[in-house]
């Protein structure tokens, strides 16, 4: 996951250190990169067209499997869009799928809007004004701390697991903590960064709180994954995407530079109505703590998310598994129903249980947010 995940900071600071430099250079130089990236795309993309598919073609085999087992059954198949309508409430009706997500949002929208302001930032602000040392200054921060944060939040999510936890469930707990101790780690650095004129300082803030907050990406979307029964995690993902853009970085660049011009137009004005130099420079630093405000509205959420997975861990799935277990006695025993651990709060199955999966016996009733024994549950 980390690996995969640090293609989005390192390949967006790239291109911003990049089409600065490029643009600096005027016409035609600015239309080099488009040239480059069209012949480093193609090769690659008819490459991924020949691909195996791997786990996805198992995948279709086991659903087209299902499929004729449905039609040897008589029974009736329910289509698509009552499907994927399943398997929407299995994503929205999941408390902590839900406030990942929405951590997640607030996250990406402080993360998209300063990388997609940080050069215009450091020119305006006369931290330094050469505009391609800074554009190729910013992305080489970005690029290495995206890389080196993210490897290193994964590494750090690998040492803590437990390996004998099946289902993912206390892990879920450890990576709520990490997300939030890299939160409140890397946040007041990168206030302190934008809060000051000292290029050492504005340089050395952005890297050491970029690299902590991009240690997030990995273990956020794990966790993401983990929050989620199998059969939902490809609309999970999905549905992450969306939000994260929708409610992110989409919205962060448009509603930061409104907030800039706000504020300047509250400062200070010359006879000619031009703001100050001081009005713009405290402009610009008011967008951008107005940006990194949304790490503090990602860290309640994630702290809600741990709580919940905190609860769920310790009430809701040792719960709603014994009163599975203890439940319709006569049945045969279930080959889905793995208990967790005593350590956990889990029982030992009894000799005989119910043939139910948990996750769709619990989806069937009630969910109460406030009531985790009324949580879902699942089961490999």
């Amino acid at each position: 996951m980390a690996l995969y995940f640090c293609a989005i900071p390192v390949g967006s600071a790239i291109g911003f250190g990049v089409g600065g430099f490029a643009s600096s250079g005027g016409d035609p130089m600015w239309r080099y990169p488009f040239y480059l990236e069209g012949l480093i795309m193609a090769p690659l993309v008819v490459a991924c067209f020949f691909f195996p598919m791997g786990r996805m073609r198992d995948k279709q085999a086991a659903r087209r499997r299902a499929k004729a087992a449905m039609r040897a059954a008589s029974v009736e198949d329910v289509g698509w869009f009552q499907n994927l309508m399943k398997q929407l409430k299995a994503c929205l009706c999941n408390p902590r799928f839900v406030l990942l997500n929405l951590g997640y949002a607030a996250y990406t929208f402080a993360t998209g809007g300063i990388v997609y302001w940080g050069i215009e930032f450091i020119t305006k602000t006369h931290v330094n004004d050469d505009k391609s040392f800074v554009s190729l200054a910013m992305g080489g921060i970005t690029a290495i701390a995206g890389l080196s944060g993210t490897f290193f939040g994964g590494k750090m999510l690998d040492r803590f697991h437990d390996r004998g936890d099946d289902f993912n469930e206390s892990a879920l707990v450890t990576a709520c903590k990490l997300m939030l101790i890299f939160v409140a780690s890397g946040t007041p650095l990168l206030v302190l960064g934008t809060s000051t004129g000292s290029q050492i300082i504005t340089f050395g803030g952005l890297f050491v709180g970029e690299f902590l907050i991009l240690s997030v990406t990995s273990v956020v979307n794990t966790a993401i994954i983990w929050s989620l029964p199998e059969e939902s995690q490809t609309m999970g993902m999905a549905i992450c995407i969306i939000m994260i853009h929708c409610f992110g970085d989409v919205p962060a660049t448009p509603l930061m530079g409104a907030v800039r011009e706000a504020v300047e137009g509250m400062g200070e004005h010359d006879e000619f109505g031009n703001a100050t130099e001081d009005a713009v420079i405290f402009s610009w630093r008011a967008c951008f703590w107005f940006a990194e405000s949304f790490l503090v509205v990602a860290f309640l959420f994630w702290a809600a998310a741990w709580r919940v997975s905190a609860t769920w861990l310790t009430d809701g799935t040792p719960a709603i598994r014994a009163s599975l277990l203890a439940t319709n006695a006569e049945d045969p025993p279930s080959p889905n129903m793995t208990p967790l651990p005593e350590s956990v709060g889990g029982s030992q199955p009894a000799t005989s249980g119910p043939s139910r999966d948990p996750w769709e016996a619990a989806q069937e009733g009630k969910m109460d947010l406030l009531r985790p024994d009324t949580f879902p549950t699942y089961d490999e």
